[in-house]
């Protein structure tokens, strides 16, 4: 029993160093960064959806659509928790992505962020995703 005890003293001093690892693993669990992908209704369009909480209270939106229509103008509308906090309009590029990146602030709890995205050819775009 001596000799366990002592066994375990002498790894949990050994294990010191690695304490701090051990604090950031578990903070790792807290997420700071979420992704979504889904497939864009009407079309073979991949729409993307990431969110990383930033400090200031900010949370970054960055929506994603790959494999579109190349050169279409798609309406891209953006909404925090049920509210609209951006409406615009993107063209794809010659390769048919297109990007939008977006800062909103960070509230109390859980952030809840509906993108939807429609082009003038019909393809339909919708991720939801939570942070």
């Amino acid at each position: 029993m001596k000799r366990t005890a002592a066994l375990l003293a002498t790894s949990a001093v050994a294990a010191g160093g690695f304490g701090l690892a051990g604090a950031s693993a578990a903070q790792a669990d807290f997420d700071f960064e979420r992704e979504r992908s889904v497939m864009c209704k009407n079309s073979n369009a991949i729409a993307s959806l990431s969110l990383e909480k930033e400090f200031g209270n900010r949370i970054e939106v960055d929506f994603e659509v790959e494999n579109a229509v190349p050169n279409r103008t798609w309406n891209v509308r953006i909404k925090h928790d049920g509210r609209n906090t951006l409406r615009t309009q993107r063209a794809t590029d010659f390769e048919g992505e297109l990007d939008v990146i977006h800062n909103v602030r960070d509230r109390r709890g859980q952030d809840r962020i509906v993108v939807r995205a429609k082009s003038t050819t019909g393809e339909v775009c919708r991720v939801k995703l939570s942070i």
